[in-house]
Formats: structure tokens, sequence, C-alpha cells
């Protein structure tokens, strides 16, 4: 689910809010107020310049969201039922 809040003061960025589950449907990371909380226990979490991947296991990526300033995010992958 994914849903966009009014910004809290004028000038200000809208309000991100996103629950991300995995195929077994456990919460895999959220955005709650555009802070991004990653569960403590997925297998790697990685961060390699705007980009956030989730990984189950070797090469099993739950989720891969890409942070674009200005605009929003891009979800680039997710596996989810």
């Amino acid at each position: 689910m994914i849903a966009l809040n009014p910004p809290e003061a004028p000038d200000a960025p809208y309000r991100l809010n996103a629950k991300f589950t995995d195929r077994d449907n456990n919460i895999v990371c959220q955005v709650v107020d555009n802070e991004i909380i990653v569960r403590n226990d997925p297998w790697d979490i990685e961060i390699v310049g705007p980009t956030l991947a989730i990984r189950r296991a070797p090469g099993d990526i739950a989720l891969s969201l890409t942070s674009l300033p200005g605009q929003g995010f891009r979800i680039d992958r997710i596996d989810t039922v």
C-alpha cells in the first residue's frame, strides 16, 4: 500500500507512506512520512548511492528502491504476491 499525505507546512515536501511485503506477506520495508524503516532480520541490507536493496539470501532480492531527489523514489524490484 502506498499513500501520499499533504505537506506539514507550505513549501514542504509531500509525505510518502508505504508498506512493502514479501511473497510470504512479511513486512520487508516501510516508509513513514518519508523515513525508510527496514526490519533487522533480512539476510542483507545494502545501500549503494541512491539505491536500497534488501535480500533474503544471496541473489534473492526482496526489494530494491532508488531515491530520486526532488521527484520521489522508484521501485526497481519487488518480490511480492
